[in-house]
């Protein structure tokens, strides 16, 4: 591929130069327009003089006609207002920014005030008419004007100067589309590379700004398109999903607003010790991982909504702290830490719905219980055979079976299958499934049969032929407690040689072992064998040398 490209899909509305303005508020003096004392993108910005004691602003019609906002997108425009301290607080509609269909009709939405500009310079504020909840109704109709009021509810405001200003407006998805990228000569696509381009004096986009170290940022990252795909290799990033309490109901985007997406089956996506959190509560970011690769080795997730991921991606070592349901059908989710689910009660934090066996999938990972009462582990349907659970530990949940905060829930609605669990934890001692010390829980109300083995060994037995040593298939090989002969630990038919079962009871413990191959059509026939050995807690292994019976 070539070198890495960056584009947004964000319709421009207006970026600067003179244009359509009316001022709001008694009197029309004092706009900048242009204003080129100071500005955020290019050469000028709009700005309104000083005021006090009153509602004012102003509303511009850059277009000239009525525009439209796609589904999950926004107006996004940079705002300022530098005498904070005068501002009615945000409850209180400090500073707003206003849709609407004309310079008299629109609706108002409260964006900030005393209570949170005292740190904040250009802010780049989004609003989605389609979702958004007017703070003041304006009857704004149609969306043709844009432009922001503020509130100096005494006269101690200021005196002189330009203290509010609107710059670089712009509609649509509000997306950052990151395609191509390699290895050489030109590199992977990065962060970094985005931000060099979407936030520089001429293309201010406001979707991802570097501040201190730490990246800022808002709307849909599509990782590769449907047409061209993306190398997107990235490590030791820190970033946070900006807040969107752009009103008081909370609603001034919507849900989906914040979402990263893998896109087209070549993109490769590589991202190590990424840490990202969300700072707002309306759109926390979801992760869908729709084609290509991805790998995310050491990454720390905060506060998001929802991931989903394809089976092959691999998720390592990672940590999703106070996060919605992960959903990883036969993900590779190794050493990876699941704490604080915020999922809905009797669901999973991680829903696990392949016929894979998790073994090896989900090995060493750790879970802890949110608020509510929920499983760590949904198995789906197609979890319909045994599996094993290696080195997890649970931390929080509850010990009663078919309860909302089980350990581990099963959709199967028929069958019978065996949980395995191998070098496990609950609440820091080993796992107990049965009887008065119980800790462990699982819930099979959908109507599959669960049993539970803890600790379980490996009993196995290899047949050969004493004289050529060929390996002997369909040979029945079964194991017995010697001391209660009709206790039957396995009875299983060799496959190649091989018959093996697994073991959860106490050990050491004496046995017998039996095989016999007897079929009438078999050439040669074979004497019966017995022998007498011991599981340890090592499990039990042997080898077993038929004779050949010449009688027969």
């Amino acid at each position: 591929m070539a070198a890495a490209a960056y584009a947004t899909n964000l319709t421009t509305f207006w970026l600067e130069s003179a244009t359509t303005v009316t001022a709001i508020g008694t009197g029309g003096a004092g706009l900048g327009n242009p204003e080129t004392d100071f500005f955020i993108q290019g050469s000028d910005c709009i700005s309104k003089g000083a005021w006090t004691n009153a509602v004012k602003g102003f509303i511009i019609d850059a277009l000239g006609t009525t525009f439209t906002v796609p589904t999950d997108g926004c107006v996004i425009g940079f705002i300022k207002y530098d005498a904070a301290g005068s501002l009615d607080t945000k409850a209180g509609g400090g500073l707003r920014m206003i849709v609407g269909s004309s310079s008299s009709a629109y609706d108002e939405f409260y964006i900030g005030g005393s209570d949170t500009l005292e740190f904040d310079s250009w802010v780049p504020y989004v609003i989605d008419p389609n979702t958004a909840t007017a703070d003041v109704s304006g009857s704004g109709g149609s969306e043709r004007w844009v432009g922001v009021l503020a509130d100096l509810p005494t006269t101690s405001g200021p005196t002189k100067g330009n203290p509010i200003a609107m710059d670089a407006i712009r509609y649509g998805r509000g997306d950052i589309e990151y395609t191509l990228g390699d290895v050489t000569p030109n590199g992977p696509a990065t962060f970094a590379g985005a931000e060099a381009v979407g936030n520089v004096n001429g293309t201010r986009w406001g979707l991802l700004e570097l501040q201190n170290g730490a990246y800022q940022t808002q709307g849909f990252h599509s990782i590769g398109i449907s047409g061209t795909a993306c190398r997107f290799v990235d490590a030791d990033k820190v970033l946070f999903w900006r807040k969107q309490e752009n009103n008081l109901t909370n609603d001034a985007v919507s849900t989906g607003f914040n979402r990263i997406e893998i896109l087209n089956s070549s993109t490769v996506c590589e991202w190590t010790n990424i840490i990202w959190s969300a700072l707002g509560t309306r759109s926390k970011g979801t992760f869908v991982h729709t084609a290509g690769t991805c790998d995310l080795d050491v990454c720390q997730f905060f506060d998001w909504d929802t991931f989903t991921f394809l089976s092959t991606a691999n998720i390592t070592m990672c940590v999703f702290t106070q996060c919605n349901t992960i959903t990883a059908p036969a993900t590779t989710m190794t050493g990876t830490f699941i704490l604080l689910s915020e999922v809905a009660a009797d669901t999973g934090a991680l829903v696990y719905n392949s016929a894979t066996d998790t073994d090896g999938k989900l090995d060493d990972m750790v879970f802890t219980k949110g608020t509510n009462a929920h499983h760590a582990i949904d198995f789906g349907t197609s979890v319909t055979a045994d599996i094993t659970l290696r080195g997890i530990e649970f931390t929080g949940f509850g010990a009663t079976d078919d309860a909302n905060d089980s350990h581990v829930r099963f959709l199967a609605t028929s069958g019978t299958l065996t949980l395995n669990l191998i070098d496990c934890t609950v609440d820091g001692i080993s796992p107990v499934a049965t009887g008065g010390s119980k800790n462990f829980s699982w819930d099979d109300a959908a109507g599959i049969t669960v049993t539970v083995v803890v600790q379980p060994v490996t009993l196995t037995v290899t047949v050969r032929d004493s004289i050529s040593l060929a390996l002997l298939t369909n040979v029945q090989t079964s194991i017995f407690l010697k001391d209660s002969p009709f206790t039957q630990l396995m009875n299983e038919d060799t496959v190649a040689g091989v018959a093996s079962e697994s073991y959860a009871g106490t050990t050491p413990v004496d046995i017998v072992y039996k095989c016999r191959k007897s079929d009438d059509l078999d050439s040669p026939r074979y004497r019966a064998f017995s022998g007498i050995s011991q599981v340890t807690s090592s499990g039990f292994s042997a080898t077993v040398l038929l004779e050949q019976n010449p009688i027969l």
